[in-house]
């Protein structure tokens, strides 16, 4: 995805590693690598023979594959900035414990060359629609829209 950013080819792109339901790669996903079993089966795995280390461990190699395309994007100047200053990145989860949807585990990244400010973790229990940050992201993207989904508003704080 970062040579395509900096080929120029593309301004969006989706990434989906695994689902979260147990099915098709997620299932063995990242035991090729890791002979731990699949990411479904180590979330409801508790800390009975390494469950949660396996789990963390599995986490661990999510977040610096992120890290990795973050640092791509960094090392690509273009403009008044780099790939990442021009980019808005949303990393995370579906789920935030066992089947919950709400309280979601979620990155915003990048984006400085459109008002994301940086810096601060915010908790918003549960009392705004996850699609208020959907929308404020299209609004950063120049995208003229009445609303997103059931978005009511946009995250001020997040975005300048």
């Amino acid at each position: 995805m970062s040579l395509a950013f900096e080929a120029d080819l593309t301004r969006t792109a989706t990434f989906m590693m695994t689902r979260e339901d147990g099915m098709g790669i997620a299932d063995t996903f990242p035991s090729i690598l890791f002979e731990m079993g699949g990411h479904h089966g180590l979330s409801h795995s508790g800390n009975s023979e390494g469950g949660y280390l396996n789990w963390s461990r599995y986490d661990q190699f999510l977040n610096s594959r992120l890290a990795y395309f973050m640092n791509r994007l960094e090392n690509i100047q273009e403009g008044n900035g780099t790939a990442l200053d021009n980019t808005i990145l949303l990393y995370g989860s579906g789920c935030s414990s066992t089947h919950n949807f709400k309280n979601l585990p979620l990155i915003l990244a990048g984006g400085k060359n459109m008002g994301l400010k940086h810096g601060s973790y915010i908790n918003y229990e549960d009392k705004l629609p996850m699609n208020n940050m959907h929308y404020s992201i299209l609004k950063a993207l120049g995208i003229k829209v009445d609303s997103f989904g059931d978005s009511n508003g946009t995250l001020t704080e997040i975005f300048g």
